[in-house]
């Protein structure tokens, strides 16, 4: 019986710089730990700098429940989905970027607006 592996990517930071990252399998079956920088590759000259680099290049794919779909040279042309290079330390995204703090509320009884 084969076992399947959660592939959804979820927000993470990096053990050895703290940078933000994303982490999930590759695949459900047979699948790998991919570990990306959050910032998307634009264009095609840097996707193919990441791949002369040696990082890895994925498709970020799915509406709801993201997954990393790994590319090669071949789809370098074809760009359909949000691409994402494996991470290198330091990231481009410093850790606490993910400390998100909510504003302040405003009290509807107060006189003075807090703008």
């Amino acid at each position: 019986m084969t076992r399947r592996v959660d592939t959804t990517v979820r927000p993470h930071r990096c053990p050895r710089c703290g940078a933000a990252i994303l982490r999930g399998y590759d695949a459900e079956i047979a699948a790998i730990l991919a570990v990306v920088d959050p910032l998307p590759i634009e264009d095609q000259a840097d996707e193919l700098a990441a791949i002369l680099a040696g990082r890895t290049t994925y498709d970020l794919i799915g509406m709801r429940d993201k997954a990393l779909n790994p590319r090669d040279e071949y789809r370098i042309a074809h760009r359909r989905h949000t691409i994402l290079a494996a991470h290198r330390c330091p990231g481009p995204v410093p850790g606490d970027a993910l400390d998100h703090t909510p504003p302040e509320q405003f009290a509807p009884d107060d006189a003075e607006p807090p703008f």
